[in-house]
């Protein structure tokens, strides 16, 4: 499971996928610590590609081919005008990603973020409930 893993995840709400202006977003995870079932890494969203700035956390296990894990990055941020990425400081929510591993050692899945709130200094944001699906496979 230690590696360096390439990725995408894709909303599921078209209409957010079109005011992101992006299809799919790419990711890099790097997995530096296993303990048995259970693995920790890090997460680098493509800002490039529609991602969210900063560095996430990676917490999961894995079973058999079943995997499951949280992405928290270390700020959170949301849709604005224009499709503009707005900064708070604060941590982002934490996204849950479940899936399993494919025959060619790929892993491939749905995610869900589930309702939260973010600050702006002392103004709140509330972040709906958004899903969608997510691949990555290891960087040989």
């Amino acid at each position: 499971m230690k590696g360096k893993y390439r990725g995408y995840y894709r909303y599921d709400n078209e209409r957010i996928r079109n005011y992101t202006g992006f299809e799919k977003t790419f990711f890099d995870i790097v997995i530096n610590e296993v303990d048995n079932e259970n693995f920790y890494g890090i997460a680098q969203d493509d800002k490039n590609t529609g991602g969210q700035v900063g560095t996430g956390v990676i917490i999961g296990t894995i079973s058999g081919d079943n995997i499951f894990f949280t992405k928290q990055m270390s700020k959170a941020s949301s849709f604005g005008i224009g499709g503009k990425v707005n900064m708070y400081n604060t941590k982002g929510p934490k996204i849950h990603y479940t899936g399993v591993r494919k025959q060619n050692g790929s892993y491939i899945g749905r995610w869900k973020l589930n309702f939260s709130l973010a600050f702006n200094g002392i103004i709140p944001t509330i972040i709906l409930p958004t899903t969608g699906e997510w691949e990555m496979q290891i960087e040989e």
